[in-house]
């Protein structure tokens, strides 16, 4: 009959199983923490993934996170501004205002606007009602799709899948205070741990998020 090897994990941070189960531990989706502002900021960093818009009436006002979003992960924020935008950008650092690949605004008039480029095109949906106290979430889920959560509600999913890194950004018009936190990709195993695979006989050690075939 045929035989079926399950990876084991052994002490002193020694793992045995397969190749393919060798690369799928590299990382893992991390808790969710502060995110850092990039060179991009135009608002007033205030520290702990806060960002503050004091220039009334303005679209030149900008937060870019330095934090990729991962695949598996995602990134959320709230604000007190009543007129802002929250989205995805496949640039680091990028203050450019509706160049995001998917970006929720909501607005001052009730409504939240979803703008949806994943496709290529562009598309528009419209979500009535929110308040300042409102969590919006972008998840780029397992499938790579872009899921967006009001108050932890799925409101949209994006039209394609995204190829490309992403980075959460936002743009307020309104004055007001933005807080953002991420999930970050950290290393599944600590430095130093061992794996032998079982199908090529070879064993490998970790070090800072590789590989290396001792």
């Amino acid at each position: 009959g045929s035989e079926y090897i399950i990876m084991e994990f052994l002490a002193g941070n020694r793992i045995r199983g397969t190749l393919s189960e060798r690369t799928g531990l590299t990382t893992t989706i991390g808790s969710a923490t502060d995110v850092t502002w990039g060179t991009g900021l135009t608002m007033t960093d205030s520290g702990n993934g806060t960002a503050t818009q004091t220039n009334q009436d303005s679209w030149t006002e900008f937060a870019p996170a330095n934090n990729a979003v991962p695949v598996g992960g995602y990134v959320q924020a709230s604000a007190t501004s009543t007129h802002w935008t929250f989205g995805l950008n496949n640039v680091q650092n990028r203050n450019c205002f509706g160049c995001n690949v998917y970006y929720v605004h909501p607005t001052y008039s009730n409504t939240i606007l979803l703008y949806d480029y994943t496709s290529g095109s562009g598309s528009e949906t419209t979500v009535s009602g929110w308040s300042q106290s409102d969590v919006m979430k972008l998840e780029v889920d397992s499938s790579s799709n872009i899921k967006f959560y009001q108050n932890g509600v799925l409101k949209d999913t994006s039209d394609a899948t995204i190829s490309t890194t992403v980075y959460p950004s936002v743009n307020m018009y309104k004055t007001g205070v933005v807080t953002m936190d991420y999930t970050p990709e950290i290393p599944a195993l600590p430095d130093g741990s061992i794996f032998y695979e079982t199908d090529t006989n070879k064993s490998y050690v970790l070090y800072n998020g590789s590989w290396t075939e001792l």
